[in-house]
């Protein structure tokens, strides 16, 4: 049996993440109030506070006060907005913010009834029940696995990719209510644990496994294949070559990506970039960057060497070819992201066809059922 949880508990989430800012600010439309270790700050309704580092403590300001503590708690009623690195996140929940090294490490702690929606906000988007309640069944099950095993410390998960991202102003969740209203309670199961219901935009017509994305031998429902029409064409490809996409690379970047990697060609050496192994499903498994056969990369180090210099907009996918070009060189792909677990394009596309959740879910997910326990929305 799967271990009971407390009803409807709540969840700590490491909030900015991939920005791990230095500084950040915090308002509410509603007072609330600053606690440190020894001074409780009441707070104004709309009144900004700004929290920076200060020699290893935490400096507060607002309007002509502030105070310094080795760790500021923010407790309201209403709901904060924070803004840091460019991005503005707006939740209720409990705020906690510490050092982190040169960083504050800042953590909000919400219901589960208002991370759930958050997270679904963020990461998909249907007006088909079908396809909402499916993910609405992997948004609960890989909570329940993160509340079991925590991924960030005492963090349970974080708002960034690799875990969830949690977004709960993105725009109206109405739709996305009801659908955990519909599914409430409802996890995907493989036999007597929670699966790791992983997810992805787009798979280009061909699932990953779990083997092949991430070196892991142990997780026997998530093993890709064809995800492909009776018709022959991919589920996701829809419309016709909407997740189809290309990109340039030139020498510099890839120079540059190479040595903040610690690796270099040496300055009277170009670097190349030649794929020299693909997995089962097509993608790429392995880049040459250097002139011996010895220097090459792994695609999941590849893609987090060359990402920060193109973004996730330029190197979309593992699935695609290279060609050189005057310059560097021409990459051109299809889907968007991993590639393991559910295609949130063809479960979309499947739920317009008529498919139900659970026919979605099976189709991803194969060999898992879904099942119910009450404690948690």
């Amino acid at each position: 049996m799967l271990d009971v949880m407390p009803s409807q508990p709540s969840i700590t989430v490491l909030l900015f993440a991939h920005e791990r800012p230095a500084a950040l600010a915090v308002s509410s439309a509603q007072a609330w109030e600053l606690r440190g270790p020894s001074a409780i700050h009441r707070i104004a309704a709309g009144q900004t506070v700004h929290v920076r580092l200060q020699v290893g403590r935490l400096e507060a300001e607002w309007g002509r006060n502030s105070d310094t503590a080795g760790a500021w708690n923010m407790r309201g009623a209403g709901t904060w907005t924070i803004r840091a690195k460019g991005r503005t996140l707006k939740s209720p929940g409990a705020l906690q913010i510490t050092p982190d090294g040169q960083a504050l490490s800042t953590h909000i702690r919400v219901p589960i009834k208002t991370y759930l929606p958050g997270v679904m906000a963020a990461e998909f988007d249907s007006d088909n029940p079908n396809a909402l309640e499916a993910m609405a069944i992997c948004v609960r099950s890989f909570t329940r696995r993160a509340l079991a095993t925590p991924r960030h410390g005492r963090a349970a998960t974080c708002d960034a990719t690799h875990c969830q991202r949690f977004r709960p102003q993105e725009r109206t969740v109405s739709r996305i209510e009801a659908a955990f209203q519909a599914t409430r309670g409802q996890f995907r199961a493989w036999r007597d644990k929670v699966a790791e219901t992983l997810w992805h935009a787009a798979c280009g017509g061909r699932g990953s496994s779990a083997l092949e994305a991430f070196q892991r031998q142990d997780v026997p429902y998530l093993v890709g294949g064809p995800d492909i029409r009776p018709s022959g064409r991919a589920w996701c490809d829809t419309p016709p070559g909407r997740w189809q996409w290309q990109t340039e690379i030139t020498r510099d970047q890839w120079r540059n990506s190479l040595a903040r990697a610690g690796l270099s060609v040496g300055t009277r050496t170009e670097p190349i970039l030649r794929i020299v192994a693909r997995g089962h499903s097509g993608r790429v498994a392995r880049i040459q960057w250097g002139a011996s056969a010895a220097q090459t990369l792994d695609a999941p180090t590849f893609w987090t060497t060359l990402g920060p210099t193109l973004g996730w907009k330029g190197l979309r996918s593992l699935h695609f070819d290279v060609s050189e070009t005057a310059t560097g060189w021409h990459v051109s792909g299809t889907g968007l992201g991993h590639g393991v677990g559910l295609c949130q394009a063809g479960a979309e596309a499947r739920a317009r066809a008529g498919w139900s959740r659970e026919a979605i879910l099976s189709a991803y997910f194969p060999g898992t059922r879904s099942i119910y326990t009450p404690e948690m929305p």
